[in-house]
C-alpha cells in the first residue's frame, strides 16, 4: 500500500497542546519528527473528517503491534498525562498545560 505523505504545522492546536504540556509533565522537550503514515489517520484526513492529526504514544513505535509488546508502567502514565493534558487544552483549560 502506498499513501502520500501527510503534514500538520506544529501550531496546529492538537500539536501544539502536546509540545507545550511536554516539558512540564515529561520535563523534556517534545520534537516533531517524520514517520510513516499508519493507523487510521491517513483515512480519517483524505476522507475529510479531520483537520489535524500525529501520531504520539507512549513507547518506541518500531515495537508497536509486535508479539509481546510491552512498554514501562511510567511510559504509560506519562502517556495517559500527555493524552488529559491535551484534551483539558483543547477544550479551553489552558491551565492543564501551565
Amino acid at each position: 500500500e502506498e499513501r502520500d505523505p501527510l503534514d500538520f504545522s506544529a501550531e496546529l492546536p492538537l500539536i501544539h497542546a502536546l509540545k507545550t504540556a511536554g516539558p512540564r509533565l515529561l520535563q523534556r522537550e517534545v520534537r516533531s519528527i517524520g514517520w510513516y503514515s499508519s493507523g487510521e489517520i491517513y483515512h480519517a484526513f483524505k476522507a475529510g473528517h479531520i483537520d489535524q492529526g500525529c501520531m504520539f504514544g507512549p513507547g518506541l513505535p518500531w515495537l508497536a503491534h509486535h508479539t509481546d509488546e510491552q512498554l514501562p508502567i511510567a511510559d504509560l502514565v506519562h502517556g495517559a498525562r500527555m493524552y488529559a493534558a491535551a484534551a483539558l487544552a483543547l477544550c479551553g483549560d489552558y491551565a492543564a498545560l501551565a
